[in-house]
């Protein structure tokens, strides 16, 4: 089972009750909560991508914990999931990806529910 999985991630602007702006940098590390489970989990993501009109980007996604006790069942395409700052949802995310996403050579599309997007 895959270690690292690729997620489209949208920010929610402050009007819907997120950050008043996403973060910057290509490293970000907060707390996921993936569809109804009641467990939390310290995620790490990395992009070098800029955001799009959407306020979204596709990001490299793992957890903080060790390989023996991740959940990387979570990690499989289709699994939505919640980022949060303390009790605050901040942004959603969709695994598109769960193969190893160290490096994208050429480019793949990815069916998710807004249409085709390139990764």
């Amino acid at each position: 089972m895959m270690n690292r999985a690729q997620a489209q991630i949208t920010w929610l602007s402050a009007t819907e009750g997120g950050r008043k702006s996403p973060p910057t940098g290509n490293k970000y590390t907060t707390v996921a909560q993936f569809g109804d489970e009641t467990l939390f989990w310290s995620l790490i993501l990395e992009s070098n991508e800029a955001l799009n009109k959407a306020q979204s980007i596709i990001a490299t996604i793992h957890f903080l914990a060790d390989d023996k006790q991740a959940p990387l069942h979570l990690l499989l395409p289709g699994n939505r999931f919640k980022l949060l700052e303390g009790p605050k949802v901040v942004a959603s995310g969709i695994i598109v990806d769960s193969s190893e996403a160290e490096a994208r050579n050429g480019v793949e599309q990815v069916q998710l529910d807004k249409g085709l997007i390139k990764v």
